[in-house]
């Protein structure tokens, strides 16, 4: 027996045989790899033997084995030598291993853009430079996994760093625009590097994870702005996307994947109406077992939910310091007293969303959907013309709307289908 539950709340082709993994120096190859030999040898006559298998690629050609990967540039730097390890993987969390820290990293130390890419040809045969070129290009431009992080100095310079990868290519490049990054700065950029490696880990791991503290949290003596922009391209063909940013004014993240979305931004202008450090757990610890309850009587996905506490709880935490931003210290220019703090939350004003994709949940009535979305929101007003002639607004919004189906109490495990027996 079944029931269909439903809740609304709301408060204010051919396997691939490879051969031993060589690689042939050439023009457009790294440096101090050794030459590849044929994958099969055939004797004509009267002794006809095949000493290797024959080598196929993925479109059913036989392959050259004398064509190796090509190499943008002849380097035998950290970045080339990652990319040549993870290069033998098709895993994109293997892919990027390590590479958006190494990359980062090396042009903490060096100062000087970097441009790197690594290809296979998918016919089986050796790519025309013309054809290189522009297969170069398009795997830098638009690759089906990519990752980019772009920094904003405090003194105006850009950073911009970019990962892709696809089935038969790997690309990275890092660029400095408007002028060269001092001794600070490149010490401030490095300090990122595992950061932003372990958002690249968390995004890239199955299922995903969020881990995006290091970037908002960064070091706003040095940097502006931070944002991070990731799409992957998933089994089923659809794309698992994030849009990070965070600057001293706001906070946001956009997540986009096979589960549902999920949209958070938080408002850091208004440092007046932030508390201290144990007023703000405390709230958080309150709004985190909010959006639990909501999951539970929504039956909401738990993997979903627990990103978006993750995002939720990452937005919410080491505030900037008021001393670096421009942030004002009052209300509508009223200033706050300690009993006006004590009844506010301590946390920025913000909005959040979460919702799941739709699900035919039963077979037999395609109409009834399996759906949660999430909703909840802060804002804070203020009226008056001084100190003591105000009033101060505090508004928190909620709203849950969700069905799903569950097995009646007592009942069978649900299991429903056009059999009409698993309806009753």
């Amino acid at each position: 027996m079944s029931a269909i539950a439903s809740v609304t709340s709301s408060a204010q082709l051919m396997p691939v045989v490879k051969p031993a993994a060589t690689v042939a120096l050439n023009d457009n190859a790294v440096a101090g790899a050794t030459s590849a030999t044929p994958s099969s040898v055939v004797m004509l006559g009267e002794d006809n033997k095949v000493s290797a298998p024959l080598v196929y690629n993925v479109r059913g050609l036989m392959a050259d084995a004398n064509v190796p990967p090509a190499w943008e540039y002849t380097r035998q730097d950290k970045v080339s030598l990652a990319m040549m390890g993870n290069f033998s993987t098709s895993a994109t969390a293997g892919r990027f291993q390590g590479l958006g820290a190494t990359l980062l990293s090396q042009l903490a130390q060096t100062g000087q853009n970097i441009s790197q890419s690594v290809l296979r040809s998918s016919t089986g045969k050796a790519l025309e430079p013309a054809e290189l070129a522009a297969a170069q290009d398009r795997l830098h431009s638009n690759p089906a996994n990519s990752i980019s992080l772009t920094l904003k100095t405090a003194s105006g310079k850009t950073i911009e760093l970019s990962l892709s990868s696809q089935d038969d290519g790997l690309a990275v490049q890092a660029q400095i625009s408007g002028g060269k990054l001092s001794d600070d700065e490149l010490i401030a950029l490095n300090a990122m590097a595992d950061g932003f490696q372990s958002a690249i880990d968390g995004l890239t791991s199955r299922p995903p994870t969020l881990k995006l503290d290091a970037l908002t949290h960064f070091d706003a003596k040095a940097f502006a702005s931070v944002d991070l922009k990731t799409s992957f391209k998933l089994e089923d063909g659809s794309a698992q996307t994030l849009e990070l940013h965070a600057d001293a004014d706001q906070r946001s993240v956009r997540m986009s994947g096979a589960l549902g979305n999920l949209d958070l931004s938080v408002d850091l202008k208004n440092a007046a109406i932030r508390g201290d450090s144990g007023q703000q757990a405390k709230a958080l610890e309150g709004y985190v077992s909010q959006i639990e309850a909501a999951r539970k009587r929504g039956d909401g996905d738990a993997q979903l939910l627990s990103m978006f506490e993750d995002a939720f709880k990452t937005l919410h935490s080491q505030y900037p310091d008021t001393r670096v931003s421009s942030a004002p210290q009052t209300v509508s220019s009223i200033e706050l007293t300690d009993t006006d703090h004590g009844l506010l939350t301590g946390l920025g004003d913000f909005s959040a969303s979460v919702s799941e994709k739709s699900v035919e949940g039963n077979p037999a009535r395609p109409g009834e959907l399996d759906t949660f979305a999430y909703t909840l929101s802060q804002t804070t007003q203020s009226k008056g013309r001084d100190q003591l002639n105000r009033t101060i607004v505090q508004d928190q919004q909620s709203q849950l709307t969700a069905s799903y189906h569950k097995p009646l109490p007592g009942g069978q495990k649900l299991a429903l289908s056009t059999d009409p027996t698993t309806q009753n």
